[in-house]
């Protein structure tokens, strides 16, 4: 027998010819912080790793068209300094690159942000990502791509790639 993480993972294994009968789906375990104090700090996060597939251009297009909205990216990888760079090329003076953060300082992130975004532009199984962002109570945006809509509503989820409908769903959430 075998477990997946997603049913999308799931569904790929029966398309390749194996026994839909012995995969079951089971979601990734996640640890929920027992002292976390949820809080509202008002800014938009971004918490994983930097690198293209994420769709973290994306995010900062967004971020561009709210620029009375403030974003902190946290995490490392080999798009840090290119992403950094897009940021002060456009002027956005509303984004934070935070680094690769652990512990208390990653749980206080987490907890102060109004909102988490995954703008994954590529298949994600089912990304830790969004299961930590709910285990802090947060509304989680996700591209609609990949096993990401079996996580989230529907009203949460935008195209893959479309900067706009991420944006709009920002401004709506954000003022909520």
């Amino acid at each position: 027998h075998y477990i997946s993480p997603s049913e999308f993972l799931r569904k790929i294994f029966v398309r390749a010819g194996w026994d839909k009968k012995r995969i079951s789906v089971v979601r990734n375990p996640v640890v929920i912080p027992r002292n976390a104090f949820f809080q509202d700090k008002n800014y938009v996060a971004y918490i994983g790793r930097l690198s293209s597939e994420k769709g973290l251009d994306v995010l900062l297009s967004a971020a561009a068209k709210t620029p009375d909205i403030s974003y902190k990216i946290v995490g490392n990888g080999p798009e840090y300094i290119h992403l950094q760079a897009i940021a002060v090329d456009n002027g956005l003076k509303n984004v934070h690159f935070c680094g690769w953060q652990t512990g208390e300082n990653l749980v206080e992130l987490y907890a102060g942000a109004r909102l988490l975004v995954v703008p994954s532009v590529w298949y994600e199984n089912c990304p830790l990502g969004i299961l930590e962002a709910k285990s802090f109570g947060k509304i989680v945006l996700a591209s609609r791509i990949g096993g990401i809509p079996e996580m989230l509503d529907k009203r949460f989820l935008f195209p893959a790639g479309d900067s706009d409908a991420l944006a709009e769903l920002i401004k709506k959430y954000h003022s909520n």
